[in-house]
C-alpha cells in the first residue's frame, strides 16, 4: 500500500505546477456517477487508489467538478480502510479541485480535514511518503490563504511546505513551493526579496527535467525582474518561459505577464522621449494580451488589460468600439482576482466617462475633449459589487482598495463628505498592517478631500501622513503589487509636490508661509529628490551624511525653485539667517514651455538672441525677485541650486539680467541634488587624475558619435597642471584597462574625454569606450575601486564630450544619478555636443584655476569667462554647457 504513495506524488508535482500555472478555471465536465459504480463493481482491489488517479486523469483534463467527485468518493473509502494517509492526501488533491472552481471555503474545509489527519507526527512520519503529504497540505493551504487575502499567512505555509519537500527529498516541490514564496512576497511588496529567492533558483531552473516547472519558475522570475525594473530582462525571460512551454500546457499566464512588462517598456520609452519605440511596444503589448485571452480562464483579465492601455494611451474611440464588443460577466465567483477585475474595469470606465477630470486612477493622458457624460451610476455599481466580493473573502486589503477607489468617484462628483468618510473607513481597515504603500495612496486621498473643503491644517496633517508613508515605504515604493499599475510620476511626485504647495500657501490675510513651512517644503522637496534618484538607480539612499550649518559653506546660498501648478515659487536658504520665501505667479506649461525652448535653442550656436530672451525671462521668475536679498549679502559667493523638475535641464549660468550672465555677477553656480548626498567639503589634497578618451567616430548603442579631435591635447594640457597617468586613449580606453589602473594606483579624479549619453533610464545612460559602451551600472562598479583603494569617495568625475538625450525631460537625472551611484563627490560634465576646441580651452583654464586654490564652481566659473573673452567664443552654446553637481568646494 505505500508504494503508490511514492509514485502517485511524484506524479502530482508536476500536477500541482498548473495550479501556478492555469489560473483559476470552470470545469464543465460531468463525469456520471455510473462511472464511479462501475469502478466498484469491476475490482474493488485497490478501488480508493484506482479512484484517486481517476481524479488526476480528470484534474489534467481541467474537469475539476468531475476530478472533486472521484476525490471525495476515493477520501471516503480510505478512510473505510482507515488508510489515514491516503485519505489525506485524497482530501488535498480535493481541495486544489476546490479551488481551481473558486469554492474557497470548500477548500478550506477539505486541507484543514487533511491537516486534522495527519496531525499524529510522530506515528505517522514513519510511513513513507509522509512528509510529501504534509508538505502538498502546506502547498495547498497556502494557495488558499493567498486566494482569500491573508498574503502573510500564505508565506508561511509556503516556507514550511518547502521544509517538508526537503525532507521528502522532493527537488521539484521544494522549487513549487519556493516559487510561491516569491509570489508571495511580491504581492506583500518585498520584490527585492522575492528576487533573491528567484535568482537563487534559475540556476536550477535551467537544469530542471521537469519543463512544466521550468515555465512557472521562469515565468515567476520574470515578474519579479519588471517589478525590480529590469525590463529587458524580464521581457526576455518571460519570452523564454513561452518558448519552454509544451503545445499540451499552458503558456497564457507567460503571455499575459509579458504583455505587461512590453507595457511598462512603452511607458519607459515615452518617458525619455523615445516616442516610435514606445509605440512598437504598446503594439507588443496588445498583441500578448490577445494571446492570453485565447485561454478562457484569462479572457476577462486580458481583455480588461487591453481595454486599460487604449485608455491609458488616450486612444479613446479604439476603446469605445473595444467596449461595445466586450462583455463583462454578470457573475463573478469571489476572489482576489476578480475584485482586483472590477476595480481594473471600473477605473477604465471612470478615466473614459469622466468629462476630462483628471484624477491618480488615470495618467495624465487621459485628459482629453468632453464628449462622453459622466455615468458614474455604473461605475460605482461595479466597485460596490468588488467590495462585496472583498467581504465574502474577508480580504481586508482588496476592500480597502475597493473603497479607496469608490471615495475617489465621490470625490469626482464633490461628494467630498461621503468621499471623506470611506476613505477613513478604508484607512481603518489596514490600520496595524505593514502596506504603506496603500495607506499613503488613502492618506494622499483625504489631503485632497480636505483641501478642496478648504480645511487647510487637516489637509496639511493628512499630506505629512502620506510623506511619512511613502519614507517607510522607501525600499519598495519601486516594487508595488502590480494590480496597483504603480507609476512614480502619477502616483508618488504628485503627492510631494502637492503637499509642498499647501505648505507654500499664503493665507487669505496675506500672512506668508511660517519658517516652519518653509522647511517642512523644502524637506518634502528634498524628499522628492531622493525618490527619483531611487527609481532611477533601483536602490535605498536613506543612508546618507548628516549636516549640520557648520559643514555647509557659510559664503553659499541655497536656493530652491520649485515649480507649481500657477506659480514658481524660490525659496533662498543663507547659512545664519531665517529662509526667505519669493514666488511668481506663472503657469506650470508656461515655465516648461520656456525651459524647453532654451535647452533646444543652447544646443545651436546661431540662437544666441533667443537665448538671451529666454535667459531673461527666467531670470525674472527665479532670480530677480532675490536680489535685495543677495545684494543684502554680499559675502555670497556660489549659488547653489536644488532644481526642480524640468529646471535641472538648464545650467543657471546662461540666465541673463538684460546686460549680464548670472556667472559675470560674480556668482559660482553649481547643482546639487541634495545636500545630503554630497557633503560639501575641502579637498585638502592635489588631485591625482586617471585620463582617457576615445578620438576615432563610432556606432555605439544606435547612436553616430563624431570623431573627438582634441583629446589628446586636452588630456596633454591637463598633464603638465596636475598628477595624471599615461593616458588610456583608443583602443586602450576599455572597460578591462580603466579597472586594471584604478586597481594599480590611488585615484583621486577622472577626466574622460568621450561621449556619453545621460538619460531618466539608467540603461540608456551610457560613457563610449572603445566599440563599446560602459553603461552606468558598470561605471559604479570601475570607479568605486578607487575609491576602495583610496579608502576615500572619487572626488572629481569630469566627462567632457557628454550629451543629455533628446525628449527626455529629466535626462539630468541621469547625471545626478551617475554621480551618486559612482559615489564621486562632484561631477562635471557637458550637456549638450559643445564645439571640441572651446572644451579643451575650457577643461585647460578649469584645472588651472583648481591648481590656483579656486574651488570647483569658482574654477568652473572663472574658465567660462575665459571663454566667452576669446574671440568667437562669446555665445553660451560655447561656454554653457557645463555643469557642475555635487559638492562645488
Amino acid at each position: 500500500m505505500t508504494i503508490h504513495y511514492q509514485k502517485v506524488l511524484r506524479y502530482l508535482s508536476c500536477i500541482f505546477c498548473l495550479w501556478l500555472s492555469l489560473g483559476s478555471s470552470l470545469g464543465s465536465d460531468q463525469v456520471l456517477a455510473e462511472e464511479i459504480d462501475q469502478l466498484y463493481l469491476t475490482n474493488q482491489d485497490n478501488l480508493a487508489h484506482r479512484l484517486l488517479e481517476r481524479g488526476i486523469k480528470l484534474y489534467e483534463q481541467r474537469s475539476f467538478d468531475s476530478a472533486k467527485n472521484f476525490w471525495l468518493k476515493s477520501a471516503s473509502f480510505y478512510a473505510q480502510q482507515k488508510d489515514i494517509l491516503g485519505e489525506a492526501l485524497a482530501l488535498n488533491n480535493l481541495a486544489t479541485a476546490h479551488q481551481q472552481l473558486e469554492e474557497w471555503k470548500l477548500a478550506e474545509e477539505a486541507v484543514t480535514r487533511s491537516f486534522y489527519l495527519l496531525q499524529d507526527r510522530t506515528t505517522l512520519s514513519k510511513i513513507p511518503g509522509y512528509w510529501e503529504v504534509l508538505a502538498k497540505a502546506h502547498n495547498t493551504q497556502g494557495n488558499n490563504l493567498l486566494n482569500t487575502g491573508k498574503t502573510q499567512l500564505a508565506l508561511k505555509s509556503w516556507q514550511d511546505a518547502s521544509q517538508f519537500y526537503l525532507r521528502a527529498q522532493n527537488n521539484s516541490g521544494v522549487i513549487i513551493s519556493q516559487i510561491n514564496q516569491a509570489k508571495a512576497l511580491q504581492n506583500l511588496g518585498f520584490s527585492l526579496k522575492a528576487l533573491g529567492i528567484l535568482k537563487k533558483l534559475e540556476v536550477n531552473l535551467q537544469q530542471e527535467s521537469n519543463s512544466q516547472l521550468q515555465v512557472v519558475g521562469l515565468r515567476h522570475l520574470g515578474i519579479s525582474l519588471r517589478n525590480f525594473g529590469n525590463l529587458e530582462k524580464s521581457a526576455k525571460t518571460l519570452k523564454q518561459s513561452i518558448s519552454l512551454a509544451k503545445p499540451s500546457q499552458s503558456d497564457s499566464l507567460s503571455w499575459l505577464e509579458l504583455g505587461n512588462t512590453q507595457r511598462k517598456q512603452g511607458d519607459r520609452a515615452n518617458e525619455i522621449g523615445k516616442g516610435t519605440q514606445a509605440h512598437e511596444y504598446f503594439a507588443q503589448a496588445m498583441k500578448s494580451y490577445q494571446l492570453a485571452a485565447q485561454n478562457k480562464s484569462l479572457s476577462l483579465i486580458a481583455e480588461l488589460n487591453q481595454l486599460s492601455l487604449l485608455v491609458d494611451l488616450g486612444r479613446y474611440e479604439e476603446a469605445e468600439v473595444f467596449l461595445a464588443e466586450f462583455q463583462f460577466p454578470t457573475q463573478l465567483k469571489s476572489s482576489r482576482d476578480s475584485v482586483y477585475a472590477l476595480l481594473n474595469y471600473a477605473r477604465s470606465l471612470t478615466c473614459l466617462r469622466a468629462s476630462g477630470n483628471i484624477t491618480p486612477l488615470c495618467k495624465p493622458q487621459a485628459e482629453k475633449k468632453d464628449t462622453y457624460n459622466a455615468r458614474f451610476d455604473e461605475i460605482i455599481t461595479i466597485i460596490e459589487q468588488g467590495i462585496t466580493q472583498a467581504r465574502e473573502i474577508e480580504d481586508p486589503i482588496a476592500e480597502a482598495q475597493a473603497i479607496r477607489q469608490l471615495a475617489e468617484i465621490y470625490e469626482l462628483q464633490s461628494k467630498y463628505q461621503l468621499a471623506q468618510d470611506l476613505t477613513q473607513q478604508a484607512l481603518l481597515l489596514i490600520e496595524g498592517k505593514s502596506i504603506a504603500e496603500i495607506t499613503y495612496l488613502l492618506e494622499w486621498q483625504l489631503g485632497r478631500i480636505y483641501r478642496k473643503q478648504r480645511n487647510i491644517s487637516a489637509a496639511t496633517t493628512a499630506y505629512s501622513q502620506a510623506i511619512s508613508s511613502l519614507e517607510k515605504a522607501r525600499a519598495n515604493i519601486l516594487f508595488i503589487d502590480p494590480n496597483l499599475q504603480f507609476s512614480f510620476r502619477d502616483q508618488v511626485e504628485p503627492v510631494y509636490r502637492e503637499y509642498a504647495d499647501l505648505l507654500l500657501t499664503t493665507t487669505k490675510d496675506n500672512q506668508l508661509p511660517s519658517q516652519n513651512n518653509l522647511k517642512q517644503a523644502i524637506k518634502a522637496i528634498n524628499a522628492l529628490q531622493i525618490a527619483e534618484l531611487e527609481n532611477f538607480l533601483g536602490c535605498d539612499l536613506s543612508q546618507q551624511v548628516k549636516l549640520d550649518e557648520t559643514t555647509v559653506d557659510t559664503n553659499a546660498a541655497q536656493i530652491y525653485p520649485i515649480i507649481l501648478s500657477n506659480r514658481l515659487v524660490s525659496i533662498i536658504d543663507i547659512p545664519g539667517y531665517p529662509l526667505t520665501f519669493q514666488e511668481t505667479k506663472i503657469s506650470r506649461s508656461q515655465v516648461a514651455k520656456t525651459v524647453n525652448s532654451l535647452q533646444i535653442n543652447l544646443s545651436q550656436p546661431g540662437k544666441t538672441p533667443e537665448v538671451l530672451a529666454q535667459g531673461q525671462q527666467i531670470y525674472q521668475w527665479l532670480i530677480k525677485p532675490l536680489e535685495s536679498i543677495l545684494a543684502a549679502h554680499s559675502s555670497i559667493e556660489t549659488l547653489v541650486f536644488i532644481p526642480d523638475s524640468i529646471l535641472r535641464n538648464i545650467p543657471f549660468s546662461v540666465l541673463y539680467d538684460g546686460e549680464a550672465y548670472l556667472i559675470e555677477k560674480g556668482y559660482a553656480i553649481a547643482v546639487n541634488p541634495k545636500l545630503e548626498l554630497f557633503a560639501p567639503a575641502v579637498s585638502g589634497k592635489p588631485l591625482k587624475v586617471l585620463t582617457g578618451g576615445v578620438e576615432i567616430s563610432q556606432t555605439i548603442e544606435g547612436f553616430d558619435f563624431s570623431a573627438i579631435a582634441q583629446v589628446e591635447e586636452e588630456l596633454t594640457n591637463i598633464a603638465g597642471i596636475v598628477n595624471t597617468n599615461q593616458p588610456l586613449l583608443n583602443q586602450d580606453f576599455t572597460e578591462s584597462n580603466i579597472k586594471q589602473k584604478l586597481e594599480q594606483a590611488d585615484f583621486s579624479a577622472i577626466h574622460w574625454k568621450t561621449h556619453g549619453v545621460f538619460s531618466s533610464e539608467p540603461t540608456a545612460t551610457f560613457l563610449v569606450a572603445y566599440q563599446d559602451s560602459i553603461k552606468a551600472n558598470q561605471l559604479q562598479s570601475i570607479v568605486q575601486t578607487a575609491s576602495k583603494r583610496g579608502q576615500k569617495p572619487l572626488e572629481l568625475l569630469v566627462l567632457s564630450a557628454c550629451e543629455t538625450a533628446k525628449g527626455d525631460n529629466r535626462a539630468i537625472l541621469g547625471l545626478a544619478g551617475l554621480t551618486v551611484r559612482t559615489g564621486a563627490r562632484t561631477a562635471l560634465s557637458t550637456i549638450w555636443r559643445a564645439e571640441d576646441r572651446a572644451t579643451t580651452l575650457l577643461m585647460t583654464e578649469f584645472y588651472q584655476q583648481l591648481s590656483s586654490g579656486s574651488n570647483k564652481a569658482e574654477a568652473l566659473r572663472q574658465a567660462q569667462l575665459s571663454l566667452m573673452q576669446q574671440e568667437g567664443y562669446l555665445a553660451p552654446y560655447y561656454w554653457g554647457t557645463y555643469l557642475l553637481v555635487g559638492n562645488w568646494l
